[in-house]
């Protein structure tokens, strides 16, 4: 089994899992893109607590774990299992015992701990337990010496106690290894004492069965919890002694490989993404200032590799972007590209501020309650506020349940094929559309009237780009964060010297930008078919 695994670690390690941010958009994350090295790790745990695992060094049987569990004097050594509990059937090797039989000891941190101190003795929460790490460094509080001689009677944590969180992010455990430091719980983290090898027990606890019984019977609102007394009930697969070492061990030789795999995976990613961003940033600063063969020749030769992944992909397409505003796309003629103001733009273009292009202005904005009760699912034409536009491209959402009727002279009505930006807040200078019929907008939408020789699309190309953007962020100010219309005015927008090729322009992105669409589906479906292969073991 670990030959097969690790020469299918290719696939198990290509997994990613896609994070969406509050914008909606896709964003590939390092750490989850090294998912399927975790799904491997559960998978191979399963796979060693099935109950086929067997050992040549099988010299005892169970009359020594017997005699421990007769032992026993814990309050939960007379938990039983509920039938329905138990996963599978083992071999007669093994057999099922449940948690409070196999630990003399199950008990939680402090159910009321005392004020926080700035030292002292670590008390640790949940947050500080990582399958196989225990963090001191940044505990939830600290204790003084009677606080923590008062919780430690209770617990008595020992080395090789194994400690499980219970509240929260339920089923993370580590083992502790030393108590150079000694330290107290608060009542999300569990201290398990068995005299089973407690490797055994922990990597069990990290099996897909013992954590699917611990979401199970996870109980609460805000914050679930599984109760102890539950918690001794867990079925515990357990073998002879001689079995539970040599499974551990092997169990430790896979793991250290699959931790190099994963340190490997890191080094390889993290040189990927610098050689992107690298090679992105020369090629941004090539743009302004004209000189942009060499290193649009590198990002040529090195294109298959800027493809693994949608963030990349995304780099891409802000760089298509940036060719595009500036004329290295449509420069068929291999015009001269002249600088001007930190932008390097084709000869014959000029850089226009916006005020010389067209009139800007905002919408109106609604209380609640006014628009509740006169403009809520009315005819006329539709509001369009922040939430309604997106990123570009987007159409906006026209059937919000808002409607202004028409001719009211209080209200500023947009005319179609208008582009739109934010002008306050977390969306400022990022979402932008273009209308496709007549609308009203909200007070932190700028509109702009645009002159006879200026293409909408255009200019909307020029809002999803660096340079507008960077120009846009230089000039927020307050503590919402906001631009004003004379300052948005002042942003300088390269211009063609013609309306046709402004549209030339936007049509070729457009093509590129679908072409790269395209690419993105297709590594998609690539990624879902080797996610589908790892969630299929």
């Amino acid at each position: 089994m670990s030959d097969n695994i690790l020469d299918s670690l290719n696939i198990w390690s290509s997994f990613e899992k896609e994070n969406i941010t509050n914008a909606g958009r896709k964003k590939t994350v390092l750490s989850d893109s090294l998912e399927g090295i975790n799904k491997l790790r559960t998978y191979i745990i399963d796979e060693f607590f099935s109950g086929r695992f067997k050992s040549k060094n099988n010299f005892d049987n169970f009359k020594i774990i017997n005699k421990e569990i007769n032992n026993n004097k814990s309050k939960y050594k007379n938990s039983k299992i509920d039938p329905e509990d138990i996963p599978y059937d083992l071999d007669k090797q093994w057999r099922w015992n449940t948690l409070g039989e196999i630990c003399t000891k199950i008990v939680d941190g402090s159910h009321n701990p005392p004020p926080k101190k700035k030292t002292g003795y670590p008390m640790i929460s949940g947050q500080n337990i990582n399958n196989n790490s225990i963090d001191l460094s940044n505990p939830s509080r600290y204790v003084n010496k009677i606080e923590f001689d008062n919780e430690s009677k209770r617990t008595n944590i020992q080395v090789n106690d194994v400690l499980l969180t219970i509240v929260g992010s339920i089923g993370r455990c580590a083992i502790v290894e030393d108590l150079k430091t000694k330290f107290v719980l608060q009542r999300s983290v569990a201290v398990l004492t068995t005299f089973l090898n407690s490797q055994f027990l922990s990597y069990y606890l990290r099996s897909s069965f013992a954590q699917n019984f611990l979401k199970k019977y996870a109980k609460g609102t805000a914050q679930k919890g599984i109760y102890l007394k539950k918690l001794a009930t867990l079925p515990i697969p357990i073998t002879t002694n001689d079995i539970q070492y040599d499974l551990v061990d092997k169990l430790n030789k896979l793991f250290l490989l699959l931790d190099k795999t994963e340190n490997e995976l890191i080094k390889k990613k993290t040189s990927h993404n610098y050689l992107i961003e690298n090679l992105f940033d020369k090629i941004n600063l090539d743009i302004q200032s004209g000189n942009i063969s060499d290193n649009l020749d590198i990002f040529f030769s090195y294109y298959e590799n800027l493809f693994e992944n949608h963030h990349d992909i995304e780099k891409v397409k802000k760089l298509i972007i940036e060719l595009s505003i500036t004329g290295y796309i449509n420069n068929k003629k291999k015009s001269i590209f002249v600088k001007n103001s930190k932008l390097a733009i084709k000869k014959g273009w000029s850089l226009k501020t916006i005020k010389e292009i067209g009139k800007v202005y905002t919408g109106n904005s609604i209380n609640k309650e006014e628009k509740k009760s006169k403009f809520t699912n009315k005819n006329g034409v539709p509001y369009l506020a922040t939430k309604d536009i997106g990123y570009g491209w987007d159409i906006p959402n026209y059937d919000n349940g808002i409607s202004i009727p028409e001719n009211l002279t209080n209200f500023r009505y947009v005319k179609p094929n208008t582009p739109l930006i934010c002008a306050e807040g977390g969306s400022a200078g990022k979402k932008c559309a273009i209308t496709l019929q007549k609308v009203c907008i909200g007070n932190k939408l700028i509109a702009i009237d645009l002159y006879e020789e200026i293409d909408s699309e255009f200019l909307l190309l020029n809002y999803l780009s660096n340079y507008f953007i960077t120009q846009f962020q230089n000039l927020m100010t307050g503590i919402i964060k906001g631009i004003s219309l004379k300052s948005f005015n002042n942003i300088l927008i390269p211009i063609p010297n013609t309306l046709e090729e402004q549209i030339e322009i936007v049509k070729e992105f457009k093509i590129i930008n679908k072409t790269i669409d395209d690419v993105k589906i297709n590594v998609s479906q690539k990624k879902n078919l080797e996610n589908e292969i790892i969630q299929s073991f």
